[in-house]
């Protein structure tokens, strides 16, 4: 193999294998490697390194590491060649090199393998996240909810600031006002960058997923995930001083309690445990995000969420003739019918097939074509606004039946 590829090796005058460390996946070779580079850091008293990377096609890549070490040091470049699971260490250097520093490489590689999987250290993480309320109405969470290893803890001061509305007006928009709740928790992990910050990200989307769906309110994450985050930090999310500072000071209705389902703490075990049920979670959330400025993508994602609960009872069947899925109109039906009272499952009876409008025909239902344009016929029904407000309302709130009736289960 060309050694070359995207990286410089022209300084190269002397190399040497190491032993090869066996097949490692995507995760294991991103573990392997930070163990790697944190050991022979140790053991060369390096105060960094630098990477060069290069590659060719989908599966191979070619890294140099070069430590920060004193001059007087000596220390070789470590050049890491990976070909799928394959993985293949050389150490190079521009000078001969000594069997001393080669067995340091030689160390720290072994060393790396050992702690593959083993090595952990337990993070501690917090976030910020909020909801806005559906239809303009205030709650908060008024109590500190602890739910696995993450608790939930409002903050005391709301956050006030401008929300974009639907009819573009420039510098413009409404006073939208939230209470944020701190999350925190911990993590194993073998590295914040790595590893961890992932984990704890997900975790955090997860939650605004789980919140959006038994709650009235849509939750998004407002600080992303970090090593704990300081009083300063939970402090200094205002936004500097706004030409609308009047309307931004005025006082706030008071807001209602957020009422938590009694089910809230097993329902999240369910979302850690069922990972079908996380993932129609998410698309709920994906989907309630949508509804404001693009309806018809949002009903896209709720008849998806739709589908995929009601395939855990019903699995698709598939044609022996061409092997596509027969009956998911039907299966769709029947889904909505199980929760939607018998007149409003027949309203949303269309919404299969306006779905499919959408992914195969690129249609679009809820007047996306006219952002900003009031349409008011004078006669007749404005056919935008029932997609909204029958369709595709009515099918939002069978999915987040369906997702509730699964979340509450013991």
């Amino acid at each position: 193999m060309n050694l070359s590829v995207g990286v410089d090796l022209s300084d190269v005058t002397d190399s040497w294998a190491l032993d090869r460390p066996g097949e490692l996946d995507d995760a294991q070779m991103n573990e392997f490697e930070h163990h790697l580079i944190a050991r022979a850091s140790e053991t060369f008293q390096a105060a960094g390194h630098a990477a060069q990377f290069g590659g060719a096609g989908l599966g191979l890549s070619v890294v140099r590491y070069k430590l920060s070490v004193p001059a007087s040091t000596d220390c070789p470049d470590l050049v890491l060649l990976r070909d799928g699971t394959q993985v293949e260490l050389y150490v190079v250097s521009h000078d001969r090199l000594d069997p001393t520093a080669i067995q340091k490489w030689v160390d720290a590689a072994s060393g790396a393998m050992r702690d593959l999987g083993r090595k952990r250290d337990t993070i501690e993480w917090s976030a910020i996240i909020g909801g806005y309320a559906r239809f303009g109405t205030l709650h908060r969470l008024d109590r500190t909810v602890v739910i696995r290893d993450v608790q939930l803890a409002p903050l005391p001061d709301a956050v006030t600031e401008l929300v974009p509305g639907g009819s573009p007006t420039l510098g413009g928009g409404s006073i939208g006002s939230f209470w944020p709740v701190l999350v925190s928790g911990r993590i194993n992990g073998y590295s914040w960058h790595r590893d961890a910050e992932v984990k704890a990200g997900s975790l955090t989307d997860l939650l605004c997923s789980y919140l959006s769906a038994v709650t009235p309110m849509t939750w998004r994450t407002r600080q992303a995930a970090m090593p704990v985050l300081g009083e300063e930090v939970q402090r200094g999310w205002r936004p500097p001083p706004l030409p609308f500072d009047e309307a931004m000071s005025l006082p706030l209705p008071t807001p209602e309690r957020l009422d938590l389902p009694e089910w809230f703490d097993s329902g999240w075990e369910r979302l850690l445990e069922d990972e079908s049920l996380a993932d129609a979670v998410r698309m709920f959330h994906e989907g309630d995000q949508l509804v404001e400025n693009h309806p018809s993508l949002a009903l896209v994602a709720f008849t998806s969420v739709v589908e995929s609960i009601a395939q855990f009872d019903d699995a698709p069947r598939r044609c022996s003739e061409c092997g596509q899925v027969t009956g998911s109109t039907k299966r769709f039906k029947r889904a909505i019918s199980s929760v939607l009272p018998e007149e409003v499952a027949e309203m949303t009876a269309d919404a299969y097939e306006r779905r499919s409008g959408v992914v195969h025909r690129s249609l679009l239902h809820g007047g996306e074509g006219h952002r900003g344009v009031l349409m008011s016929p004078m006669f007749g029904r404005d056919p935008g606004f029932d997609f909204r407000w029958m369709t595709l309302r009515y099918t939002q709130d069978a999915a987040r039946a369906l997702l509730t009736n699964q979340l509450r289960q013991t």
